[in-house]
């Protein structure tokens, strides 16, 4: 008959902390009437246990949704351990409740870059913005890097000033790279992945929007020939997506499909926060998955209107409707002025800037 409850003695800390950071898992051993008792708060938080072996050991796995805490099932698990008939002892329950403080990982969002495909300032241009001193009216090619607790980092958009982004913000790694869209501005920072190949001596997984793979593959034909040359060359494998959610290393990604303009592109939403670049327009669909966004990212090119992105009270109209706790604007052309956006926008609503970094749950 196998021995009970010895979470503590077979799983050290560390690795019990790193499993449940790096996969939104909570693992526990052979705890049967648990199991059973916990069905029903499971089944209402759309979690799942499976029962897993390993090493000679049972465990049971309670995986949660990204954006949902576990905390209920937790203490419900805490509470039954008390009793003989859960199989744990008093010794369990002490990891157990140091644990609930790693429960809801954290991430930071770095935005790299703010600005439209021409950047701000625009070359020959002598426009009050472009001629401005606030660095907030100094932004570059869209792009973003979402920097995990359990040392993940992922790239949003790999934009043509993605060299000059990585080495200001210092971003030494990279784990995954989403492509909203194929447009150049997007994709022209591609190559300089070569960097990160070899560093991490590996392959980067680029998430591409199914309907902009085509247009990827031609642009970057020499790193898809069957005999790679020699040297440094550019090694990513494209990874279609479109509606179907997936996940990297353990984090939940859901694809949110928009449109820009006659095409269709992909923003996506990771744990509370969501980000929309270059979007004209949200289908309902779509708006579905933005339910209860604490942070949401979009796109607000100028005052006047544009047919392939929204303007700034179209922003706000859409940002409204999404309803999320706080909302930052990007891909903001040179004819916005930074603080002057600032002060016409309501409140919980901001300009993003390049530098700008806030933290969201997952």
């Amino acid at each position: 008959m196998e021995k009970r409850g010895q979470i503590d003695a077979i799983l050290p800390h560390t690795l019990l902390l790193a499993l449940i950071r790096e996969r939104n898992t909570l693992i526990y051993k052979d705890i049967y009437p648990g199991i059973v008792s916990v069905a029903i708060i499971c089944w209402h938080m759309n979690c799942s246990i499976y029962k897993c072996h390993g090493n000679e050991l049972t465990y049971y796995l309670l995986t949660y949704p990204a954006g949902r805490s576990p905390h209920l099932p937790v203490l419900f698990f805490t509470l039954i351990s008390f009793f003989p008939i859960s199989g744990f002892s008093i010794y369990n329950v002490i990891p157990l409740l140091f644990l609930t403080d790693f429960l809801n990982m954290k991430a930071k969002f770095h935005f790299l870059g703010t600005g439209t495909s021409i950047g701000t300032p625009m070359i020959g241009c002598s426009c009050k913005v472009c001629k401005s001193e606030n660095p907030r009216n100094k932004r570059l090619r869209c792009s973003a890097v979402i920097v995990f607790e359990n040392g993940l980092n992922i790239l949003i958009d790999a934009s043509t000033d993605l060299r000059q982004q990585a080495l200001h913000h210092n971003i030494n790694r990279l784990d995954a790279v989403l492509l909203t869209h194929h447009h150049a501005d997007h994709i022209f920072g591609l190559d300089d992945l070569r960097v990160y190949n070899y560093h991490q001596n590996e392959s980067i997984p680029v998430y591409t929007p199914k309907k902009s793979l085509a247009e990827v593959k031609k642009v970057y034909s020499y790193a898809f020939t069957s005999q790679p040359p020699k040297g440094g060359f550019l090694r990513m494998e494209l990874i279609p997506v479109w509606s179907e959610s997936f996940e990297i290393k353990g984090i939940n990604i859901v694809p949110v499909p928009v449109n820009h303009g006659e095409i269709k592109i992909l923003g996506y939403r990771i744990g509370n926060l969501a980000y929309l670049t270059d979007v004209s327009a949200i289908p309902e669909k779509s708006l579905k998955l933005l339910r209860e966004l604490g942070i949401l990212i979009l796109s607000a090119l100028r005052y006047k209107p544009h047919p392939k992105h929204l303007n700034v009270d179209q922003a706000v109209e859409t940002a409204k409707r999404i309803g999320a706790e706080r909302t930052y604007f990007t891909h903001i052309s040179h004819w916005v002025e930074h603080t002057e956006m600032e002060k016409v926008l309501p409140e919980g609503m901001k300009p993003a800037y390049d530098g700008l970094i806030t933290e969201f749950d997952l």
